[in-house]
């Protein structure tokens, strides 16, 4: 019998060199493609869903949807990751509002705003200078009431079909390059 010249324990040993590996690359290749869906403004799960355009055109100024500070997209990252698994996950608290969607009642609280009222500026110096006339701030009693929530699902996180074969085509090749190796 031809000897092969590979045995079970380099087989072995090659496996327990990679698979450590393996969640650290998952966790990235995950954050990788919930950064793509802030790029290309869809989800992309069983099939492709283009997120909803904002109401306002013109409150856009050329950013992309769900990125006004930046501070949602960035705060996407691997929160957990062990030996058989990772998870990535953020801790902006608007972040499942938006991936979810929310159309439901929200009760606000009786509070008091503050509105600034700029004054008439009073042109009476003796140099006819204007004079500056500090803004009155005033408080105003709101009460309490219900509003509508009507935010629509703009999904950049969750099960995938197209991340899992992307995963598992990775896992693949780290594994079939660590045994030819």
């Amino acid at each position: 019998m031809a000897d092969m010249g590979v045995t079970i324990g380099d087989l072995k040993e090659a496996l327990h060199k990679v698979l450590p590996t393996l969640p650290h690359q998952m966790g990235v290749l995950a954050v990788a493609f919930t950064m793509e869906r802030f790029r290309a403004e869809n989800w992309v799960g069983t099939d492709t869903k283009t997120w909803p355009a904002r109401k306002s055109k013109t409150d856009n100024n050329g950013r992309g949807l769900l990125v006004k500070s930046g501070r949602l997209k960035r705060s996407i990252r691997v929160t957990s990751e062990s030996a058989d698994a990772v998870v990535i996950g953020t801790d902006v608290p608007y972040a499942k509002v938006h991936n979810e969607g929310d159309h439901g009642d929200v009760l606000v609280r009786m509070h008091e705003r503050s509105i600034k009222k700029i004054g008439i500026i009073d042109v009476t110096t003796p140099t006819g200078k204007p004079k500056k006339v500090k803004p009155v701030i005033t408080k105003v009693e709101v009460k309490a009431h219900i509003r509508k929530n009507n935010i629509p699902q703009r999904q950049f996180m969750g099960e995938s079909s197209v991340l899992t074969t992307q995963l598992q085509r990775m896992v693949s090749a780290n594994i079939l390059k660590a045994l030819k190796a």
